[in-house]
């Protein structure tokens, strides 16, 4: 059987899914397949982060190349392949070079056979990189901006002694994401944790007292010394204060306060 073409395709993101979707994706793929006179290509598509290497659709792509039953990968974006640099040049001289599979970017056009296109797409993937590291800091901090806000909590799960109330959706639309609440059956753990502290237990104490007081923790389990360590850490927290970096004062959020 003679070597395919494969189109890969990869969406993250519901502002992706506008942008680049699977059908935007797939047409400019196979017009440019269409155009350079390439087979029809056989796709590969994934709905989930960049950031790991190991997807279900990109699994299967690499088998294929491995096999080999694909010559040529088309995708329209490098940051669709991934945004880590290190494991992008590593697939190239692992997966790519060795079985002889070219690799085509539509938008951005180079030639990973030599050696300027190596150095484009280098820096073009460090950039998506950084472009990807960016997104994940401006979202830790609007996550802190809200709490400090409202007392909102954007996922995860709410530090003990807390629940989130159910996300909400605004007159326009948009979500708005549950306010932190008191569960006073957990708050009265953190406070008793804390009274021991101020006693002078440590934390393997302050687990063994609990458990001989029948206390469990969330999961149905003793407390353990790292479960009453965390609690310990965040006492800033649960007196209603927090900092959005760890060199930052205490800044008043608008969470209830669980310790005096």
């Amino acid at each position: 059987m003679s070597p395919i073409t494969a189109g890969y395709i990869r969406v993250s993101t519901a502002d992706q899914a506008e942008r680049f979707g699977p059908d935007v994706q797939r047409e400019r793929i196979a017009a440019y397949c269409q155009a350079m006179g390439y087979p029809a290509p056989a796709w590969f598509e994934d709905a989930e982060t960049g950031k790991r290497w190991s997807r279900e659709g990109f699994d299967r792509l690499v088998s294929e190349v491995r096999a080999p039953r694909v010559d040529r990968v088309v995708f329209l974006r490098l940051d669709r392949m991934g945004r880590n640099l290190r494991g992008f040049l590593a697939l190239v001289d692992d997966v790519f070079a060795p079985h002889g599979c070219a690799v085509v970017c539509v938008d951005q056009g180079f030639d990973l056979s030599t050696s300027t296109g190596r150095l484009v797409a280098s820096m073009l993937m460090a950039i998506s990189q950084y472009e990807g590291e960016q997104i994940i800091e401006r979202t830790r901090a609007g996550k802190r901006r809200s709490v400090q806000a409202n007392g909102t909590w954007w996922g995860g799960i709410p530090p003990y002694g807390y629940r989130a109330a159910p996300e909400t959706v605004g007159a326009d639309g948009r979500r708005m994401a549950g306010q932190l609440e008191v569960e006073e059956g957990e708050a009265s753990v953190v406070r008793l944790v804390d009274e021991m502290a101020r006693n002078g237990l440590g934390p393997v104490l302050i687990a063994r007292q609990l458990e001989v007081g029948g206390y469990r923790n969330r999961d149905g389990r003793p407390f353990c010394r790292s479960t009453v360590a965390n609690i310990l850490r965040r006492r800033r927290f649960y007196q209603g204060r927090a900092t959005l970096t760890e060199a930052s004062e205490p800044v008043a959020v608008a969470h209830p306060a669980i310790l005096a």
